[in-house]
């Protein structure tokens, strides 16, 4: 009997063992919990403000180029210094800044850049200069067409589909169903939404195109670099060999040019008869720029923070159009 309360007794001393340490494993599992989000919260408000204070910085020094050369935008200026390093007591500061009118405007698929009477020839160049650039980029040209015409009907405001377009009876027979947007693409991923452009697609066109808060494509020739070379290409409707529009590119002045009429009298340019008139009077391609697009990455320990920032020079002043957190491509490559 005696020994029977005995195993009893250990029966029960070792039920509370074992509770108390179901407990404390608990315990210590949520303490780590909340330390790990107390530490989290505490890195990502410093790597905000971090942040804030780079894109203060960049405003000061895009301002001041611009005040500087308002006329003209282009890639000796200091906005434009690549590897941008800020070593800070405890973090590390990245930034680099991209001239977001070095590419095509996906808002002005649908734009009018000249008087009415013209209205259908300039909106043709325009769906021309995105169809060879989807061309250039190893789309087949039926479906580089079937492409565009799906991008207009996405952003215009009527349900009617063009020829080879896509509305909302195309939309809502996939899974899942959606709508189209009738409106100007808010962000350059929402290309993914748009019939035809896969994965790969979208990927292979991505260093190309922008999607800026206005309808009109303004193209700054001396700010696009080497690796945007299909695109100055397609600007030229292929015209130009792409051998030939990086040895372009390769031979820009410095300080780019100075102006419009500058590009137009290059050789190479003044020769291009059909689409001459588009370059010198649409407005499609010029010297200056006003929106940028600055990305910044901070890292604190082995905690990574990236912020996009869309900046636009306006009245002599920088305004901060969106921010987006954890997205965008940091590193430029200009092989």
């Amino acid at each position: 009997m005696k020994k029977r309360q005995q195993g009893m007794a250990l029966l029960v001393v070792l039920l509370i063992i074992s509770l108390m340490t179901i407990i404390a494993v608990s315990v210590n599992e949520r303490w780590q919990r909340s330390y790990q989000r107390s530490s989290a919260l505490h890195y990502l408000r410093k790597a905000k403000w971090y942040a804030f204070s780079g894109e203060a910085l960049v405003k000061e020094i895009l301002l001041q180029d611009y005040l500087d050369s308002e006329e003209n935008i282009n890639l000796s200026q200091t906005w434009a210094t690549e590897g941008r390093v800020y070593p800070l007591e405890d973090a590390h500061l990245e930034m680099v800044v991209f001239d977001e009118q070095a590419c095509f405007n996906i808002n002005a698929i649908n734009q009018n850049i000249t008087s009415e009477s013209n209205e259908n020839n300039q909106n043709s160049y325009i769906e021309q200069v995105l169809l060879h650039l989807l061309i250039n980029i190893d789309v087949e040209e039926y479906e580089a067409k079937q492409i565009v015409a799906a991008i207009q009907d996405w952003i215009d405001e009527d349900d009617t589909p063009s020829e080879l377009g896509a509305e909302d009876n195309y939309y809502l027979s996939i899974d899942p169903p959606y709508l189209t947007a009738n409106r100007p693409l808010k962000n350059i991923s929402e290309l993914r939404a748009i019939r035809g452009i896969t994965a790969e697609i979208y990927q292979k066109l991505r260093p190309y195109v922008c999607a800026l808060p206005e309808k009109k494509l303004s193209v700054n020739i001396n700010t696009i670099r080497k690796f945007q070379a299909p695109f100055l290409q397609a600007l030229l409707l292929n015209q130009v060999s792409e051998m030939d529009v990086i040895e372009l590119i390769n031979s820009r002045p410095r300080k780019g040019w100075q102006s419009v009429s500058d590009f137009i009298e290059l050789d190479e340019i003044k020769v291009l008869d059909t689409i001459l008139s588009e370059l010198s009077s649409g407005g499609v391609i010029d010297v200056r720029s006003h929106y940028f697009r600055l990305i910044t990455r901070i890292t604190i320990d082995d905690f990574h923070y990236m912020v996009t920032s869309l900046l636009k020079i306006k009245n002599e002043t920088i305004d901060v159009i969106e921010r987006q957190y954890g997205l965008g491509k940091f590193n430029t490559d200009d092989s």
